[in-house]
């Protein structure tokens, strides 16, 4: 699709963009997304490559990864997280919802969901003059979640404990 619209972009002069869709986690392995993760990953090969080969026409091509944005299908309500399990009743259903939201908010490190205007001020400002620079690049708004599947931030409660431990006054033995 992009190769079909080269002309009429090159056409229209510099400050052309195109801003591509993909998943803040392309590039690492996540259980039964093959198809997703792969399809995400094809497009921020395609957006780095595009943003090199088009960069001399005035055409920039970047892309944005949004994490789980509220309202939307890879939201917490969304198909994707909210409702792919099929439970017994309304209730276990409802409870099985709950869990994994709060298992899901509980990887995005800023304390929240994105919203729809996360994402979009993200695409105004690679559409506007102030990205101008920016070009075969791809840039994560998720709030940290691209990097909260494993490491520090799955055990910050852990620390915490024990940061709230050293804390303590020790009682002396006298």
């Amino acid at each position: 699709m992009s190769r079909a619209a080269f002309d009429l972009l090159r056409a229209t002069g510099p400050g052309t963009v195109i801003i591509n869709l993909t998943h803040p986690r392309a590039h690492q392995a996540v259980a039964f997304q093959a198809h997703a993760i792969s399809a995400k990953a094809g497009i921020d090969r395609l957006t780095d490559v595009l943003g090199l080969e088009w960069a001399e026409y005035g055409i920039r091509v970047v892309g944005i990864a949004p994490g789980p944005v509220s309202g939307t299908e890879g939201g917490p309500t969304g198909r994707v997280f909210g409702g792919a399990k099929k439970e017994k009743t309304e209730a276990e259903a409802a409870q099985a919802q709950k869990r994994e939201q709060t298992r899901l908010l509980s990887t995005c490190p800023i304390g929240r969901y994105g919203e729809r205007d996360d994402v979009t001020n993200a695409a105004l400002f690679f559409a506007s003059p102030a990205a101008s620079w920016c070009t075969a690049c791809t840039v994560p708004i998720d709030g940290g979640y691209r990097n909260a599947d494993g490491g520090w931030f799955m055990m910050k409660p852990a620390i915490k404990a024990m940061q709230a431990m050293q804390k303590k006054p020790k009682q002396s033995k006298l």
